[in-house]
């Protein structure tokens, strides 16, 4: 089967080898992937997996079933985010626990659908775990999102959105990034240039209630402080190249709730119930609640393409999500 590993020698780059097919055993089954979506995540895994297989979000089909396989069975069309102690869906075929996926919506093709999981799973985790917003007392609340250009933020405004009733504002540095996030769903967009305090006031706010921030270095927190108040809460997604450059100046006086999400190796891949969040995920975009993640598709996966795929992630280049296919 087609393979892609990291390359030991430049980890920026992957290295096409053919591995024999796995054999579907227990509660796994076997996936012929049909596309891909490499996210934040998988960028963070490359230094760390070189001469392995990576790759975090897909959709594909069950070509096989273990003999203790309970929910699924051969020809299922489904969507998943990987076990990333396992190998990983850069790989024309992949092994995976039936608690980890569940059947793709059918309103989205295998595009479509890969580049849902992770990033609503997060998300999901943001809105309603780490932040606690409860839809049902949620009516003049706000949210702030300062990061438009994420996967992430973009599904935090689609489910906060169509799920609460917030108020939900949205950080852009320009019309591209308005234009998307008020497709998403935001109800008002704040120009990065300009002073957020000055902006909120605008709109009769002194602080907003939620906030729902990327954080790349500490200054990310710091300019939030002055549209806080003690009732306040914040949750910060820091990725592992981050995370000390974050955590070495963090100053835990300031006087609001702050929740920090870890997004390495090992987040996402143990959050619990997965597969049953993904099964409600799908039939909310089978309702036509969330739009597709889907932005950028450069076609057939090979050694360059993939490379490609992970420079548009690593350095911002997209709005949303980029997808690869295993196949026409």
């Amino acid at each position: 089967m087609k393979t892609f590993i990291v390359n030991s020698k430049n980890p920026s780059s992957f290295e096409e080898t053919n591995f024999k097919c796995p054999i579907a055993k227990g509660r796994d089954v076997l996936i012929r992937v049909k596309s891909i979506a490499p996210c934040e995540v998988d960028v963070a895994l490359r230094t760390k997996r070189v001469g392995e297989v990576i790759g975090t979000d897909a959709a594909g089909i069950i070509v096989e079933t273990g003999r203790d396989v309970k929910g699924f069975r051969v020809g299922d069309e489904v969507y998943y985010h990987s076990d990333h102690s396992r190998e990983g869906c850069h790989s024309e075929f992949h092994l995976i626990n039936e608690e980890r996926l569940a059947r793709k919506p059918v309103s989205m093709s295998f595009e479509e659908a890969a580049t849902m999981p992770g990033s609503t799973l997060l998300a999901y985790e943001s809105l309603f775990d780490s932040l606690q917003v409860d839809p049902e007392v949620s009516r003049g609340k706000s949210l702030l999102i300062t990061n438009s250009r994420c996967s992430v933020s973009a599904m935090v405004v689609q489910l906060a959105a169509n799920l609460t009733n917030l108020v939900i504002f949205t950080i852009a540095s320009n019309d591209e990034e308005a234009e998307y996030m008020q497709a998403m769903g935001a109800d008002y967009i704040l120009d990065d240039s300009f002073s957020l305090d000055t902006q909120l006031k605008h709109y009769g706010l002194k602080r907003v209630d939620f906030i729902f921030s990327i954080v790349k270095e500490y200054d990310d927190i710091l300019r939030i402080r002055s549209i806080t108040d003690r009732d306040s809460r914040a949750t910060y997604l820091i990725s592992s190249q981050h995370e000390n450059e974050v955590m070495n100046h963090f100053d835990s006086r300031l006087n609001f709730e702050q929740d920090f999400i870890f997004c390495g190796e090992s987040q996402c891949s143990s959050l619990e119930n997965q597969g049953e969040r993904l099964k409600e995920i799908a039939e909310l975009i089978d309702a036509g609640a969330f739009e597709s993640l889907l932005t950028a598709n450069l076609g057939i996966i090979d050694e360059e393409s993939l490379a490609y795929a992970h420079r548009m992630v690593e350095n911002d280049q997209l709005l949303g999500k980029v997808v690869l296919n295993y196949s026409e």
